[in-house]
């Protein structure tokens, strides 16, 4: 996912829903905090799509965006990269307080529409608890462009509720990657 895909989502999503903000909760939510792709290790941006929440969490608005831009549909095939629209329950790992973070994301190109990133920290964090193998290779790619700090990740797992066992292995995770 680069700037340009996230902008052109988030026009689309906000064309066939009629809403202006989005929560971008995906690897996707990383271009809101990149300065430049320069540097960046390739599996940071690899990702073909962008998960976004309506802000009004709209069950229809969701199904809107699942159904006109998310995977194999015409949109996908015609640009290359796709929108899952989703719900909070995405975010399920998350520190509790991750939407006072994100990080606003809109240009001339999104046409009045928003994006609200996850910060890289929280991102990051919901990865390493998810666990899953593309997940850990987002995160060890973020540790080696330099884009997050294990500090921060350390804190930042105080404020997810998960089991135990979830947030003793993502801690484990932070402290070897």
């Amino acid at each position: 996912m680069n700037r340009a895909a996230l902008e052109h989502l988030l026009r689309a999503a906000a064309a066939i829903t009629g809403e202006s903000t989005f929560y971008v909760v995906g690897t996707a939510a990383i271009v809101a905090s990149l300065r430049s792709e320069a540097g960046i290790a390739p599996v940071v941006l690899r990702s073909r799509e962008a998960d976004l929440i309506p802000a009004s969490a709209s069950p229809r608005s969701i199904d809107l965006i699942d159904g006109a831009l998310g995977q194999d549909s015409t949109f996908d095939g015609t640009f290359g990269y796709y929108a899952d629209g989703v719900d909070f329950s995405t975010v399920a790992y998350a520190p509790e307080d991750w939407r006072e973070r994100t990080i606003r994301f809109e240009s001339p190109a999104t046409q009045g529409a928003c994006g609200l990133c996850m910060e890289v920290h929280d991102l990051a964090v919901s990865k390493l608890c998810a666990g899953r193998q593309k997940d850990l290779e987002f995160v060890d790619g973020l540790v080696q462009s330099g884009l997050v700090d294990r500090t921060i990740l350390l804190q930042r797992l105080t404020k997810v509720i998960a089991p135990s066992e979830v947030l003793t292995l993502a801690e484990q995770r932070v402290r070897t990657s």
